[in-house]
C-alpha cells in the first residue's frame, strides 16, 4: 500500500496481484526525501518504521478512507490491481508454500496437493478481491482497477494520470510455476467459481485466461 502525499495518489495492495513490484517500483519515486530515508533504513536495516507507512499493508480501501477520512482519500487518485480468481489462487498456494517467510507457510506445507488447498480455502478461509476495493454496499472506492492480465498497459494509464514519466515495472516476488489450468479439475474449478463467483462477476472474469474483461473505472459521485 502507497499513500504519496506528493503526488496525490493511493495505491491499495492485494496480495499477489503485482503488488510488490507496484510498491518498489512507485515507492521511492513518490515519497518525500524524509520517507524515502526513512524506508532505505528499514528495508536495509530494519532501523525505525518509514514515517509514511502508518497503515496496514494489505489494508481495504473501505478502511483507509475511514481512517483518512472521506474528503482526504476521495481527493487523492486511488488504484489496485485485480488478477483472475483461478490464477489468483495458483499464485497463492505456490507463494505460501515456497516463501518460508510467509505467516502460513507451514500450514501450506500440509495440504496434500493444489486440491487439498482448494477445498481448504473454499472452506470459508477466504477474502474476496472485491472487499479491497468497495464499500460494504458494493460500491467501487477507487478511481481505477487494473488488470493483471493487462498490468503494463494499466500501470502506464497510473503513472500518465499521477504525472509520472512511464517507469518500468520491476518484476518483484514473483512465483515461477506452470499455467494456472494445470492445476484444477472439473471440481476444483467448480469450487472456485462458486466461492469467488462475486469477484468473477465483478472483475469480469472466466476461467479462459483470455477472457480478461475491462479495467474499472469508478463513475464521478
Amino acid at each position: 500500500m502507497i499513500i504519496s502525499n506528493k503526488n496525490k495518489f493511493i495505491f491499495i495492495h492485494i496480495h499477489k496481484c503485482a503488488g510488490t513490484s507496484i510498491t518498489n517500483s512507485l515507492s521511492l519515486r513518490t515519497l518525500s526525501f524524509t520517507d524515502k530515508v526513512s524506508t532505505w533504513l528499514h528495508r536495509n536495516f530494519g532501523l525505525t518504521k518509514p514515517n509514511h507507512i502508518k497503515y496496514e499493508p494489505h489494508i481495504t480501501a473501505r478502511d483507509l478512507r475511514e481512517q483518512m477520512g472521506a474528503k482526504k482519500f476521495d481527493s487523492y487518485f486511488s488504484f489496485a490491481i485485480s488478477r483472475n480468481p483461478w490464477d489468483w489462487q495458483v499464485s497463492l498456494y505456490t507463494y505460501m508454500r515456497s516463501n518460508k517467510d510467509h505467516w502460513q507457510h507451514e500450514l501450506a506445507l500440509k495440504f496434500k496437493d493444489f486440491d487439498d488447498y482448494i477445498r481448504w480455502r473454499c472452506d470459508g478461509n477466504y477474502q474476496l478481491q472485491k472487499e479491497f476495493v468497495c464499500s460494504s454496499d458494493g460500491e467501487l472506492l477507487l478511481n481505477f482497477v487494473g488488470k493483471m492480465e493487462n498490468l503494463d498497459e494499466d500501470f502506464k494509464y497510473v503513472c500518465r494520470t499521477v504525472g509520472l514519466p512511464l517507469i518500468e515495472l520491476k518484476q518483484d516476488n514473483v512465483t515461477n510455476h506452470l499455467p494456472y489450468p494445470k492445476f484444477y479439475n472439473d471440481h476444483t474449478r467448480e469450487l472456485v467459481e462458486t466461492t469467488f463467483a462475486e469477484d468473477i462477476e465483478f472483475f469480469g472474469y472466466s476461467f479462459d485466461s483470455q477472457a480478461v474483461g475491462k479495467s474499472l473505472k469508478r463513475v464521478e459521485r
